[in-house]
Parts: C-alpha cells; sequence; structure tokens
C-alpha cells in the first residue's frame, strides 16, 4: 500500500512519553520485541490475534551480572543459533566509559521470525 490513509492506521500498542520505542523485531512465537531507549529496556509485547492489540508481557533491564547496562538500546535483532537477542547501544548521551557503545547479547530462549523480502517468496 502505497499512501495509507488516517482510517488505515491503527495503534496497537501505547507506551509513555519516557520510553522511546525504537527499534522492534518479531519472534517465531509471534511477540514483538521492541527496544525502548528512555527506559533502558526490551519491552515483549503479545499481539492478540483477533483483536491486534498488544499487552506487554515482560520487560529486560539488561543482562544481569554485566558489566555493560543498557544506555539507550537502537536496534535488534535475534541470534537463532544461540536463541538470543543482539542488543545495540547508542549511549549517545551516557558519560564515560566509552565503552557503553556496544553490541549486548542476551538469552531470550527465543527464534525470530524471518523477515519478508520483496521478490522472494518463504516456505
Amino acid at each position: 500500500m502505497e499512501n495509507p490513509t488516517a482510517a488505515q492506521l491503527e495503534t496497537v500498542f501505547t507506551y509513555s512519553e519516557y520510553d522511546l520505542p525504537d527499534g522492534i523485531a518479531f519472534a517465531q512465537t509471534g511477540q514483538l520485541y521492541v527496544v525502548l531507549a528512555g527506559a533502558n529496556a526490551i519491552s515483549i509485547l503479545d499481539i492478540d490475534g483477533q483483536t491486534g492489540q498488544a499487552t506487554e508481557q515482560q520487560r529486560l533491564t539488561g543482562p544481569t551480572n554485566s558489566p555493560i547496562p543498557y544506555v539507550q538500546p537502537a536496534n535488534i535483532a535475534f541470534d537463532n543459533r544461540t536463541h538470543s537477542l543482539l542488543v545495540t547501544n547508542h549511549a549517545i548521551f551516557a558519560p564515560l566509559p566509552h565503552n557503553l557503545f556496544a553490541v549486548l547479547k542476551v538469552f531470550v530462549d527465543a527464534e525470530g521470525d524471518p523477515l519478508a523480502q520483496p521478490g522472494m517468496e518463504l516456505d
């Protein structure tokens, strides 16, 4: 659809103004993982197949005992080999140390849903 109208758009879930949702990725379970740059967290949403509305099931606030916390995380991707989520830290407004600019891996026991690509058929 080239130019959706306002009537064709719908809100699935609303976050607070300070959560700042950024990157997203679907798990094979249908759950939607949403990076919250302002909340320094990953939100996991369950989307109701009937209504299309979502409920937040969990928030991940960072890998346990990690020397590098989530600091303005920006994007995510699933590593299906390890059932983990790769998370990029922007850390733009964070004070030193510089090692906060990182890609973190956190085990979530889930695999990502393959992305559809134009001109390709998925099995």
